[in-house]
């Protein structure tokens, strides 16, 4: 470290900034204090041997910032600095970063050097300062961490290189830097072995689809192999209907063994990353509680809250994924193969995302940044009608950005015919790029309310009762008949649901628009966010559980996820004007016309009256009376009751 402290702070303070965060002057003082600390460290007898210094390391792929990573032959050092005293969380959180680069970062992987997790604290005491001994399990992993004042850091620094030298090389601080995120093979086995036998609720697989999944899972991997044999970048495109099970498509591929080191599975519906992470945790404990003799993939058992925190490494958020700085570089099978989760949600130029207004529109950027990545593959998972923000592109954008940049476009001719993508498909199917696919639009509902879809479209779209009616007498027969149950009483659908339902085996909950705000008046606050993994896996006797039925979940929380019984509360967001769907949104005290929200606002509503499987009661409030409350205006809320009523919605009594 021969640069002076001033001149660290900028590059760090400069680093931050271009990721959005202000530094405040207690972060300020906290570098300038633990940068003084390591200079004054590494000037200790016979540390000469450690080459290179990382500040601030971005492990952007696990979500991990570690104060100081320090290199030497054959020795990586990774260093924690805390003001108080060494709590047990912090040596949990400094082991875990030494776990996640000897399992996740290339480099480190293929040198194996010893790795020494240290802990700094700058006032605190240190009562257990660990000792120096390799891990049974990890035999380059010192097996605890080591703890010390700041004052004491360049002499235990000194006795761990002591302790135990192992010849090798020095990597440079740029190579340390630029290496790839590489799963380890273990980690992969765990991984595929945990969603082998995943328990998810939001992507239950049934028989009636299966044949119809695998067989468009195998042609995405086909694809997947043609494009790459032959050297080009490709897009692949899957569509389905809601409930289809594309989801289910993309999380086969990247777990699958072929692709699983090399794929990750992005999506900007962070809900369902939360839901899935949880999912397959809750997977991992049973299968540890089992009693086997072994844990995970040769884990053993004191790794188990590390393997349940590692083994969704290829599920990330979008903006975390695609949130590296231009002009870094990139390492060839590093994320190559990229499957976009809700890909017609993507962003139009000028949105603000992290922190920053998008120059050009989302997928524009998304393809640019893989184009880094040679033999880049995106599989897009396009969900039709589902786009619920304004400023939602939907699917055609693609087209546009594929033939710009000269990838190849696979897409079936299904997916051609949808109205979102014929229109775009129609401007660029005689393009050389354009290369046929088969079996990959999924036309079976993996929910055994298979037709709740096209009755939700007549009852939105079409503003057709009629042929909502008509969608529900001809279902009669069906193993599953489409039955849309109606009330103006949420008590009453509460009662109901508990005493229709098995909630031991079977998830239920409430669902609003989360522009539905005056559901405050009935108790509901759509625009607050319980936790989305609680409300979905908890069981049914804690109280963070959707089976309470008291947390209300909206359209962004549940998009992509599923449950057995639903209860729909419908506001004045949308309601009937003349015979039409209208939206509104609030403003004060007072309702205000939103035309242009129209088309988000229905997709909103039809995302929650397609989550459930088995039931589904809408809920209406009766309102007030104007001249007491004028934005709960009981003849409008009736309005919409009697729309319902008319389109085959049974009314509770």
């Amino acid at each position: 470290m021969t640069s002076s402290v001033a001149d660290i702070y900028f590059q760090l303070d400069k680093s931050a900034r271009l990721d959005g965060y202000s530094i405040e002057l207690e972060q300020k003082e906290e570098w300038e204090a633990t940068i003084l600390s390591v200079k004054d460290a590494l000037k200790y007898p016979g540390l000469d041997s450690i080459k290179g210094v990382l500040l601030e390391y971005n492990f952007r792929r696990r979500g991990l910032r570690i104060d100081f990573v320090l290199l030497a032959p054959g020795i990586t050092f990774v260093l924690e600095f805390k003001r108080g005293d060494i709590s047990g969380s912090a040596r949990d959180q400094v082991m875990r970063y030494a776990k996640n680069l000897i399992e996740f970062h290339e480099l480190t992987q293929s040198l194996a050097p010893i790795v020494y997790p240290i802990l700094v604290t700058r006032e605190g005491e240190v009562v257990n300062p660990g000792q120096l001994g390799m891990s049974r399990n990890r035999p380059n992993l010192n097996a605890v961490p080591l703890s010390c004042r700041v004052e004491k850091l360049g002499e235990v620094l000194k006795s761990a290189l002591d302790f135990l030298h192992k010849e090798g090389k020095c990597p440079t601080v740029e190579e340390w830097d630029s290496a790839a995120f590489s799963p380890s093979t273990q980690i992969i086995d765990a991984a595929i072995t945990l969603y082998g036998g995943h328990d998810v609720t939001a992507i239950k697989e049934h028989a009636n689809s299966a044949y119809d999944i695998a067989k468009c899972s195998e042609a995405v991997k086909e694809t997947i192999r043609r494009f790459t044999s032959e050297g080009v970048n490709g897009i692949i495109v899957v569509t389905g209907h809601p409930g289809a099970g594309k989801t289910l498509v993309g999380l086969n591929t990247v777990f699958s063994k072929e692709f699983i080191s090399q794929s990750v599975f992005v999506t900007g519906n962070a809900p369902l990353v939360s839901v899935l992470t949880a999912a397959l945790s809750q997977s991992y404990r049973k299968f540890t509680n089992k009693k086997w003799e072994d844990s995970l993939a040769g884990f053993p058992r004191d790794e188990d809250s590390f393997i349940e925190d590692s083994t969704t490494f290829n599920i990330v958020c979008a903006h975390h994924f695609l949130g590296d700085k231009e002009g870094q570089s990139y390492v060839p099978n590093e994320g190559r193969i990229l499957v976009f989760d809700e890909a017609q949600r993507t962003l139009s130029e000028g949105k603000e995302v992290n922190r920053e207004r998008l120059k050009k529109d989302e997928a524009f950027l998304i393809i640019e940044k893989m184009s880094k990545r040679p033999g880049a593959i995106i599989v897009l998972l396009l969900g039709h009608n589902q786009n619920i923000n304004t400023n939602e592109l939907g699917a055609s954008i693609w087209f546009e950005a594929a033939i710009k940049y000269g990838w190849k476009l696979a897409i079936s001719e299904e997916s051609s015919r949808l109205p979102e993508i014929h229109s775009a498909y129609i401007n660029f199917k005689n393009s050389p790029l354009m290369t046929p696919i088969y079996g990959t639009h999924l036309k079976i509902s993996v929910r055994n309310r298979a037709n709740i879809e096209p009755w939700v479209r007549a009852v939105l779209e079409l503003n057709n009762p009629e042929a909502a009616r008509s969608i529900i007498n001809s279902s009669a027969t069906d193993k599953y008949p489409v039955k849309v149950l109606l009330s103006r009483n949420l008590e009453q659908c509460r009662r109901y649901i508990r005493t229709h339902s098995d909630l031991f085996d079977e998830r239920a909950g409430i669902l609003a628009a989360g522009q539905g705000r005056r559901l405050r008046a009935e108790g509901i606050r759509p625009d607050f966010k319980p936790d989305i993994a609680d409300w979905m896996l908890r069981p049914s006797s804690d109280i963070r559980s959707s089976n309470m039925l008291e947390e209300v979940q909206n359209q962004y929380q549940v998009q992509g996820l599923e449950i057995d019984h639903s209860i729909v509360c419908w506001d004045l967001d949308m309601r009937r004007d003349s015979g039409r769907w209208a939206s509104y949104r609030i403003k004060g005290s007072e309702w205000q016309h939103a035309d242009k929200e129209l088309e988000a606002r229905l997709n909103s509503y039809r995302v929650l009256l397609t989550r459930s499987r088995l039931t589904m009661i809408i809920f209406v409030p009766l309102g007030a009376d104007p001249s007491v409350d004028a934005t709960r205006d009981s003849s409008m809320y009736q309005e919409i009751a009697d729309y319902l009523q008319e389109c085959g919605a049974i009314l509770i009594t």
